[in-house]
């Protein structure tokens, strides 16, 4: 059924919560629509993520996204998030597209995650723009 992981982990999101003691912390927002997610990290030595917490508010689509990107990094280092792009979080998804406000929506996590990479390497951050023209 088109939709079902949409539905299935924005209800029931993997890693929601935040995490106690952080090493570090990331939030973003959609200002167009006031959706917003933070997440928390906690990383081993070698600096793989050990665990991954969120919250976030918006569309079922905006955390279905970021649960299932979460799954997908951890045991990963952080740097992994750079390879991830709009045509995966699509795949993840088992969706072939979506409208431009729920796309958006769904790249919320992505945006999330890749400026947290970049915040804690003081890489320039990134903006929806620059997701929406990845190939």
């Amino acid at each position: 059924m088109k939709g079902e992981m949409i539905y299935e982990y924005g209800k029931n999101p993997v890693n929601w919560g935040k995490l106690e003691t952080p090493d570090f912390s990331h939030k973003e927002k959609n200002i167009s629509c006031g959706e917003e997610i933070e997440v928390d990290f906690l990383f081993e030595d070698d600096g793989t993520i050990k665990e991954i917490g969120f919250e976030a508010e918006g569309r079922l689509v905006t955390i279905a996204a970021m649960s299932l990107l979460s799954e997908e990094m951890e045991g990963e280092d952080l740097k992994k998030i750079e390879s991830i792009h709009k045509e995966d979080i699509l795949n993840m998804l088992e969706v072939e597209e979506l409208s431009p406000r729920r796309l958006k929506s769904s790249l919320l996590g992505l945006l999330t995650l890749r400026n947290a990479y970049r915040a804690k390497n003081n890489i320039p951050l990134l903006d929806f723009g620059d997701l929406m023209e990845e190939e």
